[in-house]
């Protein structure tokens, strides 16, 4: 396959199916973790498919990707459901794309520390960091999605990504939407609020219409609660506004009936959803004790949840425990956000109760990522 990078080409063949092009992998070397132990074949897309090539249903390509991540439960691989750790190469990658090699080592490292951790999969996102000094610059945020898709492009199969929306460009999001899911994209990646506008208002209603149309989840992250004022200094934004900014979006999403009118939308919160998890009981209660909150929905809030995942990154055994029992573990995908994969991993196996080295526990959010990338179904 011409864009995979010299050590893995061994390991991939190309055939024809039903008009489509698809890779079989086999790994003779052992180069690559997503061969099943037995040896025989995983199909995956190859290139045509990640970059849309090939004229393809977005619901197909949808379940695909999840049929491939639950294929993975075989191998005893972990999917990493949202990387919030990027190579430092990638911040100061010249904006011409020349410096490739750069890259192509870059993705040759993030593999090699894959198979060492037992990870099959990956789903890259930008971190908050970068998406936040893009701003308005357009041309460093599509400089960063072109570094994205790169990377998916030399990886055989092993990562894919979530897309920084320009949310300026044609409803707020949606046209860019579109593009990125034509650019083979399998998310994006957008902030809980923007210019002022939070992501439950009307002006994000074409973004989210189009989201839940394609079954694409779309990934939150919060940058805290902007201008708290004598309330959360600039000191305290990551300690606590981040955490009460996600609690606050979901609410409004749950209450503003955007569940309710959008039932295939599927949400997906960064940092295990911050304080949501510990309020949803609440949130209950005051459904049912107070009218205004029955106004927009016909069930009470946790009803909803099947539509939000949560990510396992919650750099607490305490805190990831309290989600488990409050949401329950189907909701909860594992994800990284330290260049080290090792501590994370040890952090989520100890909370889930994992005995062995077999990765069981993890395995079950393996099956909750390839819901959330195969279209929220079951399998």
């Amino acid at each position: 396959m011409r864009n995979c990078p010299k050590y893995f080409k061994s390991c991939w063949r190309i055939c024809t199916k039903e008009c489509a092009c698809v890779c079989e992998i086999v790994c003779r070397s052992g180069a690559c973790s997503l061969a099943k132990r037995s040896g025989s074949f995983i199909k995956i897309f190859s290139s045509s498919w990640w970059f849309a090539h090939a004229t393809v249903s977005p619901r197909t390509v949808s379940y695909e990707l999840g049929k491939i991540m639950e294929s993975n439960v075989a191998s005893k691989g972990v999917i990493d459901a949202r990387s919030g750790d990027m190579p430092y190469d990638l911040y100061g990658w010249d904006r011409s794309g020349s410096d490739r090699h750069a890259l192509e080592k870059a993705v040759e490292l993030r593999l090699a520390e894959l198979d060492r951790c037992g990870v099959a999969m990956q789903v890259l996102c930008a971190p908050r960091a970068l998406v936040k000094s893009c701003g308005n610059d357009r041309d460093r945020l599509r400089h960063c999605n072109s570094a994205l898709k790169e990377m998916v492009d030399i990886s055989c199969g092993r990562l894919a990504a979530l897309a920084l929306l320009d949310l300026d460009d044609g409803e707020f999001g949606a046209a860019a939407f579109q593009q990125a899911m034509e650019h083979g994209f399998h998310g994006v990646a957008v902030p809980t609020s923007y210019s002022g506008k939070r992501i439950d208002d009307a002006e994000f209603q074409p973004l989210l219409s189009f989201a839940a149309r394609h079954r694409k989840p779309v990934f939150i992250y919060s940058e805290g609660l902007g201008d708290g004022g004598p309330q959360i200094d600039q000191r305290q934004q990551e300690n606590v506004g981040v955490s009460v900014d996600l609690a606050i979006c979901l609410a409004r999403l749950i209450f503003r009936g955007h569940f309710e009118q959008l039932p295939e939308l599927l949400v997906f919160l960064d940092q295990g959803g911050g304080a949501a998890p510990s309020l949803i009981s609440r949130w209950d209660h005051g459904y049912r004790v107070r009218r205004e909150c029955q106004a927009l929905i016909p069930h009470p809030p946790s009803r909803y949840l099947n539509n939000v995942f949560f990510d396992a990154s919650t750099l607490d055994n305490a805190a990831l425990t309290a989600a488990i029992n409050s949401i329950g573990p189907q909701q909860i995908v594992f994800a990284s956000a330290e260049r080290s994969l090792d501590g994370e991993l040890d952090r989520a196996r100890r909370t889930f109760g994992e005995s062995d080295s077999e990765n069981q526990a993890l395995l079950y959010t393996q099956n909750n990522a390839a819901r959330l990338y195969g279209g929220g179904k079951s399998l």
